[in-house]
């Protein structure tokens, strides 16, 4: 494997998401991280075994915009929070609609609105996941 991790996100339909979904979910299964974000934790989700073999930690759902900040944080110490003491989305502040984070999944922090900022996950007991509540380019 020639990276840890792989970040993904979206604005627009992926060109084959069953594949790129079946892709990474492979990739989670062999050690690789993978880190997802709006609008790939929102409107437009990976398909394939990404999907139906649920390795969400914050499952797809609609999105919203609106200037928010960091609200809640439950995981100050958590390694994905190093450094991190404010985040602002700035003006449109895109997230997910969604205020649940999958049964599987440890909320790290939220939106000053309750929705999921950072959620993370353990697959199978060993591969780690993390989904972010944000549009990257924000």
């Amino acid at each position: 494997m020639q990276y840890d991790a792989v970040f993904v996100w979206s604005n627009n339909n992926f060109s084959n998401a069953t594949t790129l979904g079946n892709n990474l979910a492979s990739y989670v299964d062999s050690g690789g991280g993978v880190v997802t974000a709006v609008f790939t934790d929102a409107t437009v989700p990976l398909s394939g075994r990404f999907n139906t073999d649920d390795y969400w930690c914050i499952n797809p759902s609609g999105q919203q915009s609106g200037a928010r900040t960091m609200g809640t944080v439950y995981d100050a110490t958590h390694p994905i929070m190093e450094g991190v003491n404010t985040f602002s989305g700035g003006s449109s502040s895109w997230r997910p609609t969604t205020t649940a984070v999958n049964p599987l999944a440890t909320r790290i922090a939220d939106w000053t609105d309750g929705v999921p900022l950072i959620a993370i996950r353990t697959i199978d007991g060993v591969h780690r996941r993390a989904d972010l509540g944000f549009f990257p380019p924000s």
